[in-house]
């Protein structure tokens, strides 16, 4: 069994969507697909179920995900233990799919170029679970998407990436370049049902929701079963 195989199982169990579990490997879902297939058939069973509402984990593979996630995170600790070993400190930095490579290529040639002596360890993970792992004191900071609530966490704003709305002409908007919130609260909102999607669809939600802007119509979110 390869190391990678139990990354791709990790990132699939996490999202339970192989487009999204593949844009976040930068894979492409049919080659993940086949992935999953052979550790499958390397273990000998079923780690998810697989229909047209989408993915599932099955008891076997709800059995697999814990013990996954402390093989990798052992094999992940391995640099920053021999780094610790020769008398270099570590720092762990926890970086969510969300983060674009800019952000996290600057931090990490700033962070080199000032403290060279540092060896760095990155984890992945959503933001939620790396979150509470700052909290948990597994991470010395973390990169992730959208508001932290925690109050025993501080947060920056190092990035802001602008978004659109799509409005129906003579609704007001026409020749308009920017629009507050508040002004979309009265006009139906279409989403996809981002209840067990990413962090980044929920905060989404919640952003539009305090500004009195609720979902009215709700689409489910196309799942791309595993071949």
């Amino acid at each position: 069994m390869e190391l990678f195989h139990l990354r791709y199982f990790l990132a699939v169990a996490d999202e339970l969507n192989l487009t999204r579990a593949a844009a976040r490997l930068h894979l492409a879902a049919s080659p993940l697909s086949r992935r999953v297939r052979d550790l499958e058939r390397e273990l000998g069973a079923p780690l998810f179920t697989r229909s047209a509402r989408g993915m599932a984990l099955t008891a076997a593979g709800r059995a697999l995900l814990p013990r996954a996630r402390d093989i990798v995170a052992r094999v992940e600790a391995l640099p920053g233990a021999l780094a610790a070993a020769d008398g270099h400190p570590v720092v762990v930095v926890g970086m969510a799919p969300d983060v674009t490579a800019a952000v996290r290529d600057g931090f990490l040639e700033r962070l080199r170029a000032a403290r060279p002596e540092l060896a760095v360890r990155i984890r992945p993970g959503t933001s939620a679970e790396l979150a509470r792992a700052v909290a948990r004191r597994e991470l010395d900071l973390a990169f992730v998407h959208g508001a932290v609530d925690d109050p025993g966490l501080s947060a920056r704003r190092v990035e802001t990436r602008p978004a659109a709305v799509a409005v129906g002409h003579g609704r007001g908007f026409d020749d308009r370049t920017e629009v507050a919130l508040e002004e979309l609260a009265d006009l139906p909102y279409v989403s996809i049902r981002y209840d067990a999607a990413p962090s980044v669809y929920r905060a989404t939600g919640e952003l539009l929701a305090r500004h009195g802007v609720h979902r009215r119509i709700e689409l489910d979110t196309p799942q791309t079963p595993a071949t």
